[in-house]
């Protein structure tokens, strides 16, 4: 794994400030603009891979709006699959919390309360682990979603049980790499561009699915399970 270089390669398109800027703007569009992002991210690691090589990948054109929308339907579906059964686990949990915290406030302070105090915390952590932790496993899931263009056939667990078996210290690796320069990122996003930190945003989601691609491409040089892509200038089918 070439963990500066998930940032690094997208300076190497003559088009680069273009790409950003353009992918900034549709990051501020309500609804559709990160599916238009997240397509278009797509797009980047099946070019890469089918060119086995990350020194060319393709500008973000607004001609290639729809097929963008489209492609980054297909994760957004999936996760959706996923995080709403866990989204109403939360809400129940997040409401026990609650009525845990209003106990505590009535309680005072004594050692029954600072004991309630300390769960509460811990449920809370645990939530959020527990969180990471899916977000973590329906990785393998969402790469398939987005390269194999579909929905019911991006649910191969038995892909995702060979990914994660495979790749799991990788992915836990770039996992942290991305929690510890991001907001790094951020902030000389906003000191460059002097304009938030949207480009920076940017700059952030290709490097996730530059990392995506290389732990793609390991898994495959590991005898991983290839994911059938659709034949070039199909995308949009």
């Amino acid at each position: 794994m070439h963990y500066l270089r998930s940032y690094l390669f997208i300076f190497d398109s003559p088009k680069w400030a273009l790409n950003l800027l353009f992918g900034a703007v549709c990051l501020l569009i309500p609804a559709v603009g990160p599916l238009l992002v997240q397509g278009y991210c797509f797009e980047v690691i099946e070019a890469l891979h089918r060119r086995r090589r990350d020194t060319d990948y393709p500008e973000f054109t607004f001609e290639k709006f729809v097929p963008y929308l489209v492609r980054g339907v297909w994760p957004f579906l999936v996760g959706l699959v996923i995080m709403v059964p866990l989204g109403f686990l939360f809400f129940i949990g997040f409401f026990g919390i609650g009525v845990a915290s209003a106990a505590v406030a009535g309680g005072g302070r004594g050692p029954a309360g600072n004991a309630a105090g300390v769960l509460i915390l811990l449920m809370y952590l645990g939530f959020f682990l527990l969180l990471a932790l899916v977000s973590f496993v329906t990785m393998p899931l969402l790469l398939r979603a987005g390269l194999i263009q579909d929905f019911a056939p991006a649910f191969a667990l038995a892909f995702a049980k060979d990914f994660l078996g495979k790749m799991w210290v990788e992915m836990l690796l770039s996992t942290l790499f991305l929690w510890v320069t991001s907001p790094f990122v951020l902030l000389a996003g906003v000191l460059a561009f002097c304009v938030g930190y949207i480009p920076a945003a940017m700059i952030i989601l290709l490097a996730q699915h530059h990392l995506w691609y290389q732990l793609y491409e390991l898994y495959l040089q590991r005898g991983g399970q290839p994911i059938p892509l659709k034949p070039e200038g199909r995308e949009e089918d």
